[in-house]
């Protein structure tokens, strides 16, 4: 499928978002992804990529949001396209997906492991909802305005590193006591970002006796 570049969003330094118009209409489910493809030295390289925003399905505009990744294979093409340029795209694909449910859900993200758990969020208006969001710096903070705005959305940024005086969050890397300041009866637990990550999150959540089957992963 072919979609149109219509918007390029510089988030931070490290960050852009890219809004894609599509050739045709698809569903997507909060969490799920889509795979770009390359054609590089006459060999199809696919990459996946999570929807980093909700839409009304289905939806012909779907935004994914990446770094620059100097040394990825399609990362650094996709980073610098322009306005018009045309992409190959499929899906949307992924088995990471909010849980239909009334139960609270408590989000644990990393860097760009945020993305597909802001969709998440973005589809949820009533359900108790938090997010625990670690960042090395308060300015990499990926959609901090609307997830500021979200009224059934605690959010938690903590920042691990060049923290300001004017920092009056939390810092430093999430860790057991955050986890479970925040924990509630039957919450679900969706976790996205570096492998090392998602493997010290569940080691908490282990360690606080979280069922394995309330626990959901994404892992970069």
């Amino acid at each position: 499928m072919k979609a149109t570049v219509l918007e390029v969003i510089k988030e931070n330094s490290e960050v852009r978002t890219l809004k894609l118009n599509l050739e045709q209409e698809i569903t997507f489910e909060p969490g799920q992804f889509i795979t770009i493809i390359y054609n590089i030295e006459n060999k199809l390289v696919r990459r996946a990529y999570s929807i980093s925003h909700w839409a009304e399905q289905p939806t012909k505009t779907i935004t994914i949001s990446l770094n620059q990744a100097p040394n990825g294979t399609i990362s650094p093409k996709l980073y610098n396209v322009k306005v018009n340029d045309v992409l190959e795209l499929e899906g949307a694909f992924g088995v990471f997906k909010l849980n239909k449910s009334n139960n609270p859900a408590l989000f644990l993200a990393a860097g760009t492991g945020v993305t597909p758990l802001n969709t998440m969020i973005e589809s949820e208006e009533k359900r108790d909802l938090t997010l625990i969001y670690s960042v090395r710096s308060e300015d990499l903070i990926l959609f901090n305005e609307t997830l500021n705005k979200q009224s059934n959305l605690k959010f938690i940024p903590t920042v691990t590193d060049n923290i300001p005086e004017s920092w009056t969050g939390e810092t430093g890397r999430i860790n057991k006591e955050l986890i479970e300041n925040n924990l509630k009866e039957n919450t679900e637990i969706y976790i996205c970002g570096m492998q090392e990550f998602v493997r010290a999150m569940i080691t908490i959540l282990e360690s606080l006796n979280v069922q394995k089957e309330r626990i959901h992963t994404e892992r970069w």
